[in-house]
């Protein structure tokens, strides 16, 4: 009888796993790349965005360090790369100082901004952090 009892806790508690496992990767379906930290955590969508509804800007590097690139667009916003997009640039040895010029290519996505690519346009640096 025990050994049922136990038997049977096993395949609960695998099915739990199994399932939470099935749940989480079903959750990620149409990742669109690394934790953002542009506004959101976590940098999870719910399809791939196509290419036509991808923004090209640009500006000027008005701060930059190992956490946080900040650029003034031509329009007057700031935006923002941090978290895990800039740490990925800076680890494929992307690198912008102030004032340099910036072009950015990214998207909207929920009402939050996906940086896909930087071009340093002052030392004519490019880094991809999506496609």
């Amino acid at each position: 009888m025990k050994k049922i009892i136990f038997a049977v806790l096993v395949i609960v508690v695998l099915g739990v796993i199994i399932g939470g496992a099935l749940v989480r990767t079903n959750d990620r379906v149409g990742y669109i790349g690394g934790t953002n930290g542009e506004g959101r955590g976590g940098g999870w969508g719910q399809a791939q965005t196509p290419i036509t509804d991808w923004i090209t800007t640009q500006g000027v590097v008005t701060s930059v360090d190992a956490i946080t690139l900040t650029v003034k667009l031509n329009t007057g916003e700031i935006l923002t790369v941090e978290n895990r997009p800039w740490s990925f640039a800076l680890e494929q040895k992307f690198s912008a100082s102030v004032g340099d010029q910036i072009k950015i290519v990214g998207f909207n996505s929920g009402g939050y901004w996906e940086t896909a690519q930087i071009h340093n346009l002052t030392t004519g640096k490019t880094v991809v952090l999506r496609d």
